[in-house]
């Protein structure tokens, strides 16, 4: 009877032993996965940012070639149109550049 019953305590030690092994596992992993949704959160506000960004500076590279096009055209259409006949619609490619890439990144952050 006496073996009976250090059995058991020794059991209930060893089941205690392990039950505070998971509660401090469980307070580990706890605090672990708050600072996974902290870092979720503040990825996804700087994805807000970048979006918004890059929407401003393609609208704005969008505005410059239209009105490089619409001054283009202009100019074709008025008096001076013998002086550069082949500058017809001939737009920057630095803000051909800017407006793709832009679109692309918004493209890839709003999938």
């Amino acid at each position: 009877m006496a073996k009976d019953v250090g059995d058991l305590v020794s059991w209930q030690s060893i089941a205690s032993a392990r039950l505070d092994n998971l509660l401090n596992d469980n307070i580990h992993l706890r605090s672990m996965v708050e600072t996974v949704k902290e870092n979720q959160k503040s990825m996804e506000n700087k994805e807000i940012v970048i979006f918004l960004i890059c929407l401003i500076f393609g609208f704005l590279a969008f505005l410059r070639l239209l009105a490089d096009m619409l001054l283009s055209i202009y100019a074709s259409c008025s008096v001076r149109r013998t002086e550069k006949p082949r500058k017809f619609c001939c737009m920057s490619s630095s803000w051909f550049f800017l407006v793709l890439s832009c679109s692309t990144i918004m493209l890839i952050l709003s999938i």
